[in-house]
C-alpha cells in the first residue's frame, strides 16, 4: 500500500470514529452570526488564506479535532521559515498531507508533504476569519444572488411550495424570497439556507455528477450520499458565512 493510501485509510478511520461518537466536524452546528467551526478556528486555510479543498480539508479538520488544534492555519516548514515564524518548542509532530501538482507534460503527480498547525507556530499573527464573498461583492446576499443565478438551476417559485428538489425534472421548488423576508423568523437568510440545501442535491444530478446517487432510505448508498451532502453544506456555510445545521437523523 502506498504512503498516500495509508494516510487516507488512517484519516478515514479517525473520521468515522469521530462520526460514530457524534463529535466530527459535521456534528457542530453554527449560526451565520457565529464563527464557523469555532472548535478548530474555521475552515482550514494556508498561509495566504486560500482554503484547502477536498480530502485535504477533511483530513486537516479531522486532525485538528483529534489533536485539539484551535487554529485554522496550516503551513509547510518552508512557508514557516520564509515568513519569519518558528515551530514552537516541543512541537515536532507534523501533519502529513498529499499534495498534487501538474507536471510539464500535463500529467498530475502526487507527493507527500508535511505541515504544522498555527497552534504549533511561534510568532504567528492572530488569524481574522474571512469569507469567500469578501472583496467580490458589497455584501453576502448580493454575492449569493449572483452565484445562484450563475448556476443555471431551474426554479419553480410559488408561495405554497415547501423547499424541495425534484430529481426527475431537475427542478428546485421554493417559496419566493419575499415570502421568507416577510414571514420567516430568519428572513432572507432562511431563503438562502434552503436554496443551498437544494443546490447541494441539484449539483449531484447524473447529468452533472458521476458519483454516488441517492439510494433507498437506510441503505449504505444513501448514507454515503447524505454524508457527501453534509460535507458540501458544511463547506458552503463555513466559506460563505451561512448557518449550518447537522443532520440529526444519524
Amino acid at each position: 500500500m502506498s504512503a498516500a493510501s495509508e494516510l487516507k485509510q488512517d484519516i478515514a478511520e479517525k473520521f468515522y470514529d469521530q462520526l460514530a461518537e457524534r463529535r466530527s466536524v459535521l456534528d457542530h452546528g453554527f449560526r451565520e452570526t457565529e464563527t464557523p467551526l469555532s472548535m478548530i478556528g474555521g475552515w482550514p486555510v494556508g498561509p495566504s488564506g486560500y482554503p484547502f479543498k477536498d480530502f485535504n480539508a477533511l483530513q486537516l479538520m479531522t486532525v485538528s479535532l483529534d489533536r485539539g488544534f484551535t487554529s485554522p492555519i496550516y503551513m509547510k516548514s518552508e512557508q514557516i521559515k520564509k515568513n519569519g515564524y518558528y515551530i514552537a518548542k516541543g512541537e515536532s509532530k507534523a501533519t502529513k498531507i498529499e499534495s498534487t501538482y501538474k507536471q510539464e507534460d500535463g500529467d498530475f503527480k502526487s507527493v507527500m508533504a508535511v505541515c504544522f498547525n498555527g497552534d504549533q507556530i511561534k510568532n504567528l499573527p492572530q488569524n481574522k476569519h474571512t469569507y469567500a464573498w469578501q472583496g467580490l461583492a458589497d455584501n453576502r446576499d448580493a454575492f449569493l444572488d449572483d452565484m445562484i443565478a450563475k448556476t443555471g438551476a431551474k426554479f419553480s417559485f410559488d408561495p405554497m411550495n415547501a423547499p424541495y428538489y425534484e430529481r426527475s425534472t431537475d427542478t428546485l421548488y421554493m417559496r419566493p424570497q419575499t415570502e421568507y423576508a416577510t414571514k420567516h423568523a430568519d428572513g432572507k437568510s432562511a431563503y438562502y439556507n434552503d436554496v443551498m440545501f437544494l443546490l447541494a442535491d441539484w449539483a449531484t444530478h447524473p447529468s452533472r455528477y458521476h458519483g454516488v446517487q441517492p439510494g433507498e432510505q437506510g441503505s449504505e448508498q444513501d448514507s454515503q450520499y447524505r454524508l457527501g451532502r453534509q460535507l458540501a453544506l458544511l463547506q458552503i456555510a463555513s466559506r460563505l458565512g451561512m448557518t449550518y445545521e447537522p443532520d440529526d437523523s444519524g
